[in-house]
């Protein structure tokens, strides 16, 4: 039998974000996210910046707590 690790790996996160510190950080990033993924425009110029940075641009991609 093959332990589940990705379902470790996820208590794992979830314990760290229950820590106030992690919390905090975690819940700023996705009103971030949540601000440049309702604002197109703004999304835009943010890729363009990567772009010229560091040459391709990242994803900014929301996290979700799994039961």
């Amino acid at each position: 039998m093959v332990p589940c690790d990705s379902h470790g790996l996820q208590l794992l996160i979830d314990d760290i974000l229950s820590i106030p510190y992690y919390k905090e950080i975690h819940h700023r990033i996705t009103q971030i996210i949540t601000t440049f993924q309702s604002s197109p425009k703004q999304l835009s110029i943010l890729q363009e910046k990567q772009k010229s940075i560091y040459g391709n641009t990242s994803a900014l991609i929301l996290s979700v707590i799994i039961r």
